[in-house]
């Protein structure tokens, strides 16, 4: 990849420093951003192929030892590089898990990283709902925590309305609470009535 040279020693390091950080942390923040479009092909690409976002922790790291600790940006930059190594942590680990027992460690650890992620930056939408997401369909279920970091990421992002969409699959799928997930899903309706995800849910 084109960045690779970001996180190497070398002689060309110096000659194209300043374009390769403009140009990473760009394609970072293009990335996050993308997870507030509901588009099916986007979503399914953040669950299903975190092989594109594998090198995205290194390379932040390397822009943070760049621009160093005192630089405006670091708290946001470090809290992105927690979150993008929670979110793998959670696809390769947590997801793939069959044990409860591990499955609850992978859990706890995922739900640290991105604790630490909060702390720095919890303005954060992304975050709050990677959080929440940590809660979905759980075995007990885990509702309470998931509505309450929901709601967090719903007044950072009022309009996303895919915390809309996972909360109502919550309720439906674990505490058969069909009139809340309604609620939930009508709440999201009014922001946008034309996304597929939430026709689909719909019509469930």
């Amino acid at each position: 990849m084109k960045f690779e040279q970001l996180i190497k020693q070398g002689p060309l390091l110096t000659k194209y420093r300043n374009r390769l950080l403009y140009a990473l942390h760009d394609e970072i923040q293009q990335a996050i951003n993308s997870l507030l479009e509901t588009e099916p092909v986007i979503l399914f690409q953040w669950n299903a192929r975190p092989e594109r976002f594998v090198l995205f922790p290194a390379y932040i790291k390397r822009i943070i030892e760049l621009l160093g600790p005192k630089h405006n940006l670091y708290p946001s930059l470090l809290a992105k590089q927690l979150y993008f190594e929670a979110y793998l942590k959670k696809q390769y680990e947590f997801n793939l898990e069959d044990d409860p027992l591990r499955r609850k460690q992978i859990q706890n650890q995922t739900l640290s990283i991105l604790l630490k992620a909060f702390q720095l930056d919890s303005s954060a939408a992304f975050i709050t709902q990677a959080i929440a997401d940590l809660y979905l369909m759980n075995n007990p279920a885990q509702t309470d925590s998931m509505l309450f970091w929901t709601e967090l990421t719903i007044q950072r992002s009022p309009t996303w309305i895919v915390p809309y969409i996972n909360l109502s699959l919550e309720f439906q799928t674990m505490q058969s609470g069909f009139k809340n997930a309604n609620i939930w899903l009508n709440k999201a309706l009014g922001f946008d009535s034309t996304s597929v995800i939430l026709l689909e849910r719909l019509v469930c």
